[in-house]
């Protein structure tokens, strides 16, 4: 017994020793861990880019990086692949993912590069991750309005400085007229668009736009193989296209390889690919730019008080063999330049981190679920996974999306909630069948085939195929899909995930419908239908280029004051123009005359309506063009003709009054002088009676001037009796419809009287006129009368003639008279034209009244202003034909004679033939 107490005794003191030992140990441990200092744990920075992996999210994680390279950091990358799938089902989902794998992390700062991942954390940062300050970069077109209020937001903005990038590709192709400018409908995409338009607009409004946005890849690809040599590309963004069909770098990139013409770039990670370079933001930059904001944060210094920062960090870089391709020198390039040798294939280096991390909602639920497992232990994974797969159940449960597991046999092994809504089956109807055979039935069935021929190993991304649903109902829906692969490689699921898409391509259709009819009507409108915005024509229907003699490309980028003269009829200046555009810009319609120009030159007189309308968020103007140059001459040819009919009347009325009284002056005057002649025996026997001596009183006479006088009265009496049988002339002239005119005849008679008129040689060089004929020679059955046409064409002859003559004195130039016929649409058309000084435009309304000259000093007194009112008369009134002026291509006037034809006249010649039988 006493040996035994002594061994307990003996194993206690052994048991005391042993753990005196542990405890010096412990207290020795523990005495050196408080000696080492204490350590800041390392800060959590998410990095969640809007797209997926690409050059531009590697340099911007490198700036982060070597900015924050005296920071502990861990980071976490986000790539949301937005710019390929933005649809709210998919956001949702990523909602979703991030919220269960970020469940148990705190993130010291998060960075947020571009517009979608900025627009996604404004929408969901205060659900996800609560009161983490989120610092941005890469953003387009960032105004604070972005921000709605929200605190703890920040960042730096970047500015492509599109003034510059186009001034240096103008430079390099100085011949372009037009620039072809790629965009998508990406949040991105539309920011840039829009920077871009509003600087083209305000600084090269002479550079023609030509937008390729809503267009599939191919009709890109052709559009750019068919580019026009005086144009260029510029390249904002092109991830999707409008189809919603993702565009890859490499496709992108042999798009712009193909290209005709040089491509400019914002992005210096596709010079040498197809681009040759321009003014490129650096992702880096921007990185390091964001960075160090994030540090300040560190540094203890709150959110709100860092403004948003600008910071361009823009440069020139151009690709050498891109230059030497266009044969574009590189002494063109600006100061400080960047040249490029060929970069190397490496945009695939990631491509399968693409995949994994952006292919769809079903592998980021795959990747969630393998992420949890793999950072708790065996044990704890045992006990907790039921709770994680009611977790990740509740995710596919709640996702507005189609989401499914087929295997490599075709059966289907599961699908959520939504997916059965979507197909109209129930689980028992589609579980454990043949998920192909049952909803791709018949012709659909060939989409299968399709779709195993293009998957590869990773799957397939936004790939669409049309299903039928239980109902017989046709759905399109968008696939992305992972291929779940055994050890051996081979397929052992395949998990889809697939949006509906049939409301869209549906809506895509009607659009594409509704474009078409608008398209047809806008060409279809009689009237010039001219789109503007910023103050250029945007768009146009054919009328426009049928009205301004120019083609489509001409016309658009231009503004509509280059289709006018520099001053208006009434004097209002092209700045009227604008203030009209911008009247309506503000909301005021506007309906007003305004004189335009074609292309050749040609004025024409329009009336224009505006009228503002409002398109996302962006202001625009119709304006609707109308030529009115013929109508207001036909109500000027109605004034015209109603005035001469009222004139006509007046004029024979007072010619009868007056011819009597001038009679008697004129006759009384001959009397006077025959009285006074020394040759009549009469005047010398009365002389005799008287005792007066009349070679006495003829010298008195003489000297007084009174015979002078007489000579005076006689020669105004007779310009007097000139101009009453002109006013005689208003009513002798009737149409004869019976008889015509042989206008080739009168055009030889006119012609051989003006070349003889003596008087007309004497004051004006009739005889230097040098003649230009262009009849038609078949026309001799003219429903007119001979003589009154020959006569009317007298005048107009006469009045060129002395036209031309007074400006030949001052130039010393020879005046050539053009007369020439044509038929058109069944009426005769005659034009006179001279290379006079041509008629005023405020002298035309008033040229053809009776009495209006606008005759110099040469042959004044001989004029009454009636030449051309007896034309008006007899061509219009009794002939039933127009009359008006026109500006001459020789600078002077062209009158312009147009006469109907009409059956049932006779023939002069016929006449005479018939006399002679």
């Amino acid at each position: 017994m006493m040996r035994c107490l002594f061994r307990v005794k003996e194993n206690v003191q052994m048991l005391v020793s042993c753990l005196a030992v542990v405890l010096l140990v412990l207290m020795q441990v523990s005495s050196a861990e408080s000696a080492v200092p204490l350590v800041d744990p390392p800060k959590n920075i998410l990095l969640l880019y809007s797209s997926a992996p690409n050059p531009w999210t590697t340099e911007v994680f490198q700036g982060v990086r070597q900015e924050l390279s005296d920071d502990r950091c861990n980071f976490f990358e986000e790539f949301m692949d937005a710019h390929w799938n933005s649809s709210p089902a998919y956001l949702h989902a990523l909602k979703a993912v991030y919220a269960e794998k970020y469940l148990h992390t705190h993130f010291d700062a998060i960075i947020a590069t571009e517009n979608e991942a900025l627009e996604f954390l404004l929408v969901n940062r205060d659900t996800l991750f609560p009161g983490v300050p989120v610092l941005f970069c890469g953003v387009e077109g960032y105004s604070p309005d972005m921000l709605g209020g929200r605190i703890n937001f920040s960042g730096v903005t970047w500015d492509n400085e599109y003034e510059r990038a186009l001034q240096v590709a103008r430079k390099l192709q100085p011949g372009a007229r037009r620039v072809i400018v790629v965009a998508d409908r990406s949040l991105s995409g539309r920011h840039a668009l829009a920077s871009f338009m509003t600087v083209a607009g305000r600084k090269h409004s002479d550079l023609q736009i030509e937008l390729l946005q809503d267009v599939t890849a191919e009709q890109l690809a052709l559009r750019l193989r068919e580019a026009p040599p005086d144009s260029f590309v510029f390249l904002l963004s092109f991830w999707r296209d409008v189809s919603g069909r993702p565009v890859t770098l490499d496709m992108l990139s042999s798009f712009l390889q193909y290209s005709a013409v040089p491509v400019f770039d914002r992005m210096e990670w596709l010079v040498g690919r197809g681009a040759i370079g321009g003014l490129c933001v650096s992702g880096r930059e921007q990185g390091k730019a964001v960075a160090a904001l994030v540090h300040n944060v560190f540094e203890g210094a709150p959110v709100s008080a860092q403004s948003v920062a600008h910071h361009p960090a823009a440069s020139y870089v151009f690709d050498l063999a891109g230059l030497e391709a266009f044969d574009i020198s590189k002494d063109l390039l600006p100061k400080g330049s960047e040249l490029l040798a060929p970069p190397e294939p490496v945009f695939e280096l990631r491509h399968s981190l693409a995949v994994a991390l952006g292919g769809g909602l079903s592998l980021a639920v795959f990747l969630t679920f393998w992420f949890a497992a793999a950072n708790f232990r065996r044990a704890a994974v045992q006990r907790k996974l039921g709770k994680k797969q009611e977790r990740f159940q509740q995710i596919i449960d709640e996702t507005p999306a189609i989401i499914c597991g087929v295997s490599p046999e075709g059966v289907t092994e599961f699908i959520n909630p939504y997916g059965l809504k979507a197909i109209e089956y129930s689980k028992s109807e589609i579980l454990g069948k043949d998920w192909w055979h049952t909803l791709y039935v018949g012709e659909k069935y060939t989409q299968v085939e399709k779709l195993f021929q293009d998957m590869g190993p990773e799957g397939v991304r936004g790939y669409e195929m049309a299903l039928h649903t239980r109902s017989g109902a046709e759905k399109i829906i968008s696939w992305t899909s992972m291929n779940i692969l055994d050890s051996a490689g081979k397929i052992k699921e395949v998990i889809g995930y697939g949006d509906d898409v049939t409301a869209r391509r549906q809506a895509e259709i009607a659009l594409r419908q509704s474009e078409k009819r608008y398209h047809m009507l806008f060409d279809a409108a009689y009237d010039t239908l001219l789109v503007l915005h910023d103050g250029q024509i945007i768009e146009c229907n054919q009328r426009a280029e049928e009205m301004f003699a120019a083609p489509r490309e001409e016309i658009l980028g231009r503004s509509p004051v280059d289709f006018s003269p520099r001053n208006q009829k009434e004097g209002a200046s092209q700045r009227e123009a604008e203030r009209l555009i911008q009247e309506a810009v503000e909301g005021t319609s506007r309906v007003f005359y305004w004189r335009h120009m074609r292309a050749n030159g040609e004025g024409f007189d329009a009336e224009v309506s505006l009228s503002s309308y409002e398109l996302d968020d962006r202001q625009y103007v119709l304006a609707i063009v109308r030529d009115v140059t013929e109508a207001r001459r036909l109500l000027e040819h109605g004034a015209q003709t109603e005035k001469m009919r009222s004139l006509t009347g007046l004029a024979a009325g007072m010619a009868h009054e007056i011819n009597n009284p001038l009679g008697v002056i004129i006759q009384s005057v001959q009397n006077i002088e025959r009285r006074l002649s020394p040759n009549l025996p009469a005047n010398t026997r009365v002389a005799s009676q008287i005792g007066m001596k009349l070679p006495v009183l003829q010298g008195y006479l003489d000297e007084r001037g009174v015979l002078r006088m007489l000579e005076a009265i006689r020669q105004a009496g007779g310009r007097a009796a000139s101009i009453v049988r002109g006013l005689l002339d208003f009513g002798k002239w009737e149409s004869d419809n019976s008889v015509s005119c042989d206008v080739p005849l009168a055009v030889r008679n006119v012609v051989e009287l003006i070349r003889e008129d003596v008087e007309l040689d004497e004051l004006y060089g009739g005889k230097n006129v040098r003649f230009e004929t262009d009849i038609d020679e078949s026309q001799h059955c003219v429903p007119v009368s001979q003589s009154g046409f020959e006569q009317a064409l007298q005048h107009l002859c006469r009045n060129a003639v002395q036209a031309m003559g007074e400006l030949g004195k001052k130039q010393k130039i020879q005046p050539v008279l053009s007369l020439r016929s044509y038929v058109q649409d069944e009426v005769l058309v005659f034009e006179v034209e001279d290379s006079g000084p041509g008629v005023p435009e405020e002298d035309r309304k008033q040229i053809f009244e009776p009495f209006y000259t606008t005759a110099g000093s040469a042959g004044a007194e001989r004029r009454t202003g009636l030449g051309l009112a007896v034309c008006y008369f007899i061509l219009v009134q009794s002939f039933g034909g127009r009359l008006f002026v026109e500006d001459s291509t020789r600078g002077g006037a062209k009158f312009v004679i147009h006469l109907p034809l009409r059956e049932g006249t006779v023939c002069p010649l016929n006449l005479a033939e018939e006399s002679e039988a």
